[in-house]
């Protein structure tokens, strides 16, 4: 199978290429979705082709003093803040939970 393609690298030339029917299909495949699914693409300033730009201009209209998120913090005292949570004891009813061979929650006491 033999089709035309455009080389943007190499200023726009078009180019031919052969493959076997498998490979094709399987190139082509590649950028189908199952129903259901959604296609994931950066629109607006996050667009491959501006990103860098863009990015730039927004760091510099952003009020961000400098070093404000380049130093490494101290997080201590906001982890003594967080919720503790025992793997071994069920959030529901306060039991104990008993695990399969598998390692998965299969039943509380």
């Amino acid at each position: 199978m033999v089709f035309r393609w455009r080389d943007y690298r190499h200023g726009n030339a078009s180019r031919q290429m052969s493959l076997d029917p498998d490979e094709f299909i399987r190139r082509f495949l590649i950028h189908s979705l199952p129903d259901g699914f959604h296609r994931i693409r950066h629109y607006g300033f996050l667009a491959n082709g501006c990103r860098r730009a863009r990015l730039a201009t927004i760091r510099q209209l952003l009020p961000v003093t400098e070093g404000e998120f380049g130093e490494p913090t101290d997080d201590a005292p906001l982890v003594a803040r967080l919720p503790r949570f025992d793997p071994a004891v069920c959030p529901c009813c306060g039991g104990a939970l008993l695990r399969d061979n598998q390692g998965e929650n299969s039943a509380t006491i």
